[in-house]
């Protein structure tokens, strides 16, 4: 059968349909030159301990324990045997010590039972010999034929199949060729012959034997529950029956496939498979689970997502099938059947409510509520379909994967869901339970996690691909430097390509950048601080690498928010360069800044000069030279003068930004939110609103006023938050108090960066109850229309106000929402509006302007009319 039409079959198999592959692809198998020893040196990285991966352990079990007797052939001559017992287990090489020999180490010997023609207990019987020990261990046991009587009944004998030659571990005497019998992914009870393609590691290539040989190979590994020996399902009788897999859709008739099982019957007596693996047939416990009943399950296929499900069959107390509910898609069609075959430990189904407790958001069946913005809730979904959860006690406990060893960012090996015949390099993203979520580095960092079971064997240690000479895909971004010189053998277009792509390869990698912290760290880095950094961040890619080595030098700096500005992208990029969004966080406040970082490792050297110029450091202070102590070449440690006054010169006119003009500002993502109960804003607002000038609790100062008038005033870094929530400044108090009780004499000052116009007239015709205003003509926006005292405003007022504005417009809801009223109003100042409104610093300017506007009507046209 084609591939095409196996993935167009209705019911799709779990590992068939998403296993099978082109043969071509073996064929490509290509060195790509990674190694995990590099690569976890660069990423800085643990691998996943191998005592985790059970199968693969179970591969490499030798069955050979301490204390175990063999026969085997004597050093002085060879002809002649004698019993030996095994003192250390080593595998194929281990160590003997000869039966009734001497307590101790004197008399060991080394020997490789693979070559050293050693035999089982009772092969010298059957092959006429007679067991002779040496003369001086027959004088020390005496009568030889009891003491062989005595040994043969107490001792444990070696496996017979470790001395036949055949292989000495299970994963070497499983042999291309031979037959096995594999379940159904549908019914449990139907078996069918497979042929074993290839043998890596244990993890076996299988087809099904077909008249026409056209079934596609899938994986499985050995210690699969679905392998059985071949014959066993005669054995075992019914309801167990020898049948071609469900979907198979064939044109062959009965005979042809009755000659397909005769001949897999002649090929496997050529070729037995040996029987010990198979143990796993009388392990399966009894389940709970009754038809009808709704779990969650884990999508077969891509295995990212956990969707609804059904126990659709249950055949006795072992098995029981779980279908995804799926509906009619939107392209009127029947969906395929997605399904699991179920024990009563299967990993990969849960109880209802799972996914929710652990933090996973659960997929709705397709047709199901199709908005977007409709979440799937259990409860509805079950009163919708007239259907009952699987109680929790038919789940039984299952290990924790983080108590077994697995961590988050620990890398692994891992078989691509999607395409079982690619094996690549992957990182731990969580654990939950028994569940572990795996990335594969070969897709982009937003691809969805996979996931498997913490005792799955589609994973495996670091290194478990080199050791079985299988091709392991590297990371997406991984590249190795392109080797010196090419062959000078085949065609020449193709060496210059090879060249060509190789060069392309070596930019991308950027070699190790050196923090030299005894250079001169400058104004803006801390000295212990960047003592405290790695000597070497890489080699690795160069954008990660220098990602790393700035994020790195911002962690270091005395404010780190200045740092960040110091550095950050002001004007267009140059070519290859490319904008990383940075942060950096002081006094509880984070930033955020873009700026531009190179892509190719021939810029770096340049690059990290710059950096240096930027941060008035010395230009050696990090970058891909090492510098050893008091050898730097700038001898910084002699002359510092230079780095804080030519070279930043030197950066003023590099950056094409004119002498005295200030940084850009940078972003502000938004004060970090204090734990415990949220306080309103509302608080502001004054407990009495009567018309009394002395029931206002405090006002804002002029100067403040007139500050938030100028946004080029304002600094980046808000000022720290008050602890008092009713705002009160003492000469806004002062003024209101004296506009009923005596004359104020206080004066607006100057505001910054405006030349103010004063009025000449002399001190005799100024009247000494009267505070001199500056002329509506001097402020920089004109003055908004107000008709009633602010004073008196409600909600609805100051909402009303804010609505007329162009800049203010879109908060006048959230003002409303606080309750600003007139008195509020007045009392905010440019740091309130920032850290407790979460207003960017613009939106925050422009209401900090009208409030200083209002709070001159106010003033002006209100306070002193009613004097």
């Amino acid at each position: 059968m084609s591939e095409e039409k196996e993935a167009s079959d209705p019911v799709l198999p779990v590992e068939e349909a998403s296993e099978s592959n082109d043969a071509s692809e073996k064929d490509d198998r290509k060195d790509t030159g990674f190694t995990w020893q590099d690569y976890l040196e660069v990423t800085n990285s643990q691998e996943v301990p191998h005592p985790f991966f059970q199968h693969v352990e179970a591969g490499l079990d030798t069955e050979l324990e301490n204390g175990m007797i063999l026969e085997v052939p004597r050093k002085d001559d060879p002809s002649l045997y004698w019993l030996a017992k095994v003192v250390l287990a080593c595998g194929p090489f281990s160590r003997l010590r000869y039966s009734g020999d001497v307590e101790d180490q004197t008399a060991d010997f080394w020997c490789d039972l693979t070559n050293s023609n050693a035999q089982p207990i009772g092969w010298c019987d059957q092959e006429g010999k007679v067991l002779t020990p040496p003369e001086s261990i027959a004088k020390l046991i005496g009568d030889v034929q009891s003491h062989i009587e005595e040994v043969k009944k107490t001792a444990k004998p070696v496996p017979p199949h470790l001395l036949s030659g055949e292989g000495f571990v299970p994963t070497e005497r499983i042999k291309a060729g031979m037959k096995v019998e594999v379940q159904d992914v549908v019914n449990p009870y139907s078996l069918w012959i497979a042929t074993i393609i290839e043998n890596v590691g244990g993890r076996l290539l299988l087809r099904y034997d077909t008249p026409d040989s056209s079934s596609p190979e899938f994986w499985l590994y050995f210690t699969s529950s679905r392998i059985y020996p071949m014959g066993w399902c005669s054995e075992k009788g019914d309801p167990w029956v020898l049948r071609r897999p469900a979907h198979f859709q064939s044109c062959h008739g009965k005979e042809e496939w009755e000659a397909v099982i005769e001949m897999a019957k002649e090929d496997a007596r050529r070729t037995p498979l040996p029987t010990d693996f198979f143990k796993h047939s009388d392990e399966i416990l009894p389940h709970s689970f009754m038809m009808g009943m709704k779990v969650e399950a884990l999508h077969p296929i891509d295995r990212t997502q956990i969707f609804p499900a059904t126990v659709m069959e249950v055949w006795g107390d072992a098995y029981f099938l779980v279908e995804l509910d799926f509906k009619i898609s939107s392209h009127g069609e029947e969906e395929p059947r997605l399904t699991w075959l179920c024990t009563s430990n299967h990993p990969y189904i849960f109880p209802t409510g799972w996914a929710n407790k652990h933090g996973i958001k659960i997929s709705k069946p397709i047709g199901w509520k199709d908005n977007v913005e409709d979440e799937f809730h259990w409860d509805e979904y079950l009163q919708q379909t007239s259907a009952v959860a699987a109680p929790e006690k038919c789940f039984p406990q299952k290990p924790c994967a983080k108590y077994n060893g697995i961590l988050a960012h620990m890398k692994l090996e891992a078989a691509n869901p999607l395409d079982q015949s690619e094996i690549c390099v992957s990182t731990v993203g969580r654990t939950t339970g028994h569940i572990v979520w795996i990335h594969l580095e070969r897709n982009e960092s937003d691809h969805p996690r996979h996931a498997v079971s913490y005792d799955s064997t589609d994973i495996f240690p670091v290194g478990w691909c080199d050791s079985n000479s299988y091709p392991l895909k590297p990371p997406l971004y991984y590249q190795m430097p392109s080797s010196s010189s090419n062959s000078v053998l085949g065609d020449e277009s193709n060496d210059k390509k090879d060249t060509d792509s190789g060069q392309r390869m070596s930019k991308l990698w950027c070699p190790k950048i050196y923090f030299n912290h005894r250079c001169f760290s400058g104004p803006f880095l801390s000295k212990c601080k960047l003592a405290g950094l790695p000597q070497a961040v890489g080699p690795g890619p160069v954008r990660l690498v220098m990602r790393e080595v700035l994020s790195m030098l911002i962690s270091v700096a005395y404010k780190s928010s200045r740092v960040l500005k110091e550095i950050q992208c002001d004007g267009d990029l140059k070519p290859g360069e490319h904008v990383e969004v940075l942060k950096a966080k002081f006094n509880q406040t984070n930033y955020r800044a873009r700026v531009a970082v190179v892509n190719s490792s021939d810029q770096v050297a340049e690059f990290c000069q710059d950096i240096c110029l930027r941060l008035k450091v010395c230009p050696y202070l990090f970058g891909p030279t090492r510098v050893e102590a008091g050898r730097c070449p700038e001898k910084c440690n002699i002359s510092k003068t230079k780095f804080t006054s030519q070279y930043w010169s030197n950066r003023q006119k590099k950056s094409n930004r004119p002498a005295g003009d200030p940084l850009p500002e940078l972003e502000i993502v938004g004060p970090k939110k204090r734990r415990g109960r949220k306080r309103r804003f509302s608080s502001i607002k004054t407990r009495n609103s009567a018309p009394n000038a002395n029931s206002i609790q405090g006002a804002e100062s002029d100067a403040s006023g007139d500050d938030a008038v100028e946004p080029s005033s304002q600094s980046s870094v808000p000022e720290s938050t008050p602890r008092r929530r009713e705002i009160v400044t003492r000469g806004a108090k002062q003024a209101l108090n004296s506009s009923t009780n005596a004359p104020a004499t206080r004066q607006r000052p100057e505001r910054r960066g405006v030349k103010r116009q004063r009025e000449t007239e002399s001190t005799d015709q100024k009247s000494p109850n009267k505070v001199e205003f500056p002329a509506p003509g001097s402020w920089l926006y004109p003055l908004p229309k107000v008709d009633s005292n602010p004073r008196d405003w409600t909600v609805d007022d100051v909402e009303a106000y804010l609505n007329q504005t162009k800049d203010c417009k879109s908060i006048s809801k959230l003002l409303k929402k606080e309750a600003f009223d007139g008195v509020s109003f007045m009392l905010l100042n440019l740091p309130t509006a920032v850290k407790q409104l979460n207003l960017k610093p613009l939106q925050a300017v422009n209401l900090c302007r009208h409030v200083a506007q209002i709070k001159y009507i106010f003033f002006k046209r209100f306070v002193y009319d009613m004097e």
